[in-house]
Formats: structure tokens, sequence, C-alpha cells
């Protein structure tokens, strides 16, 4: 029995990783699902608060809430599955926060105008 579980592991990335890099490392890896959680709750209230001024949806806001969700699906597959630790993973982290800043950048030049 002791060989399978050796030559298998755990079927959820996060406990995968939980072993492999202590608590240290899987606090790291949750401050960063924690952060993203963050960037997506300051999105919606900033794109609450633009569409009641002028009544128009930012689009990189769309753009950041539409790839938040499969962030989301992947998060969830992590836990269930081993999903989580693919390069596509750490491509949808990048594409966030670089949108979030895009995103908040356009809404900093139309406060301006």
């Amino acid at each position: 029995t002791m060989n399978y579980v050796s030559a298998w592991g755990s079927h959820s990335n996060f406990v995968t990783f939980l072993g492999d890099s202590g608590v240290i490392g899987f606090a790291a890896q949750v401050l960063i699902i924690v952060y993203l959680f963050s960037l997506l709750i300051n999105v919606i209230k900033a794109s609450i608060v633009n569409y009641k001024i002028s009544k128009k949806i930012n689009y990189y806001d769309s753009l950041f809430i539409s790839l938040f969700s499969a962030y989301a699906g992947v998060i969830f597959t992590g836990i269930v599955r081993t999903y989580y630790f693919n390069i596509f993973t750490f491509i949808i982290i990048a594409l966030l926060v670089l949108i979030y800043r895009e995103g908040k950048q356009s809404r900093s030049k139309n406060n301006t105008n």
C-alpha cells in the first residue's frame, strides 16, 4: 500500500504543494490567490462606480471579470484534481495583473477627461 501512495501521490495540487513546500510555501500560494480576489473586488467596485457616473462599462473591467472566472475554475480543478500548476495557470495570473493595471490606468484617464 505504501508504494501506491508514494508513486501516485495526492489528487489535489494544493495538498501536494503543501507537502512539497511546507506551510510557508503553501501560504505564499494562498496569498497570491487572496491578492487576485482582492483585485476582483476592487474591479467590481470601480466598475459599479464608473457605471453610475458615465453609464458605460469599462472594457478592461469586463475582461478582468471574465478571465477571473476562468481562473476560479482553475482553482477549483486544482483542489479536486491536478490541473492548477500547469503553465496556463501562470499565464492567466499574469494576464489578470496586466489587465488590472491597464484598467486602472484607463479609469484614471477617463476620470481626468
